[in-house]
């Protein structure tokens, strides 16, 4: 799966740098969309992020994610963020554990209206933008975002190409 993203002021670590955790929040949550796409939504185990070079705010990265390998209930995947010039910046490399969608309600379901609960394996629906990309309606919808999908994701945009 391939993805890209722009870090911009909201997520600024040293001046004109991203953040380290926000590169890491943006790794994982291509990860666990990947996932979700096989139909067995899944949550982090653990995550090893390598910052090869810095991740400057505004530019274009695109995001490459990958599942390698799956025991059990454990799932193995990788990514990498590569810049213009296709200079890998940063990698990933992440165990995730394949949970029931009811992992997910359980936080959500004293708040009227803040989940809806899908069945395992079911689509979600696509929604062309107009300028060649989609944008993949989330799982889980909440006032202002998305929620383990594409599309506006809190104050990080993210346009998968699947």
């Amino acid at each position: 799966m391939v993805a890209s993203h722009v870090f911009d002021d909201r997520h600024v670590g040293a001046p004109g740098i991203a953040h380290g955790g926000a590169v890491a929040t943006v790794l994982d949550d291509l990860l666990g969309f990947l996932l979700y796409l096989t139909g067995q939504p899944a949550v982090t185990r653990s995550l090893t992020i390598e910052y090869l070079s810095p991740v400057l705010l505004g530019v274009q990265y695109e995001l490459a994610g990958k599942a390698m390998e799956t025991k059990g209930r454990k799932r193995f995947v990788e990514a990498e963020v590569a810049d213009p010039q296709q200079r890998i910046v940063a990698r990933a490399t992440a165990l995730f554990v394949a949970v029931e969608v009811a992992h997910f309600d359980q936080a959500h379901s004293a708040e009227e209206g803040r989940a809806h609960s899908f069945k395992a394996g079911s689509r979600a629906g696509l929604q062309p933008l107009g300028d060649g990309t989609m944008l993949l309606q989330a799982r889980y919808k909440r006032p202002g975002h998305l929620d383990v999908c594409a599309g506006q994701h809190g104050s990080v945009s993210h346009y998968y190409d699947i």
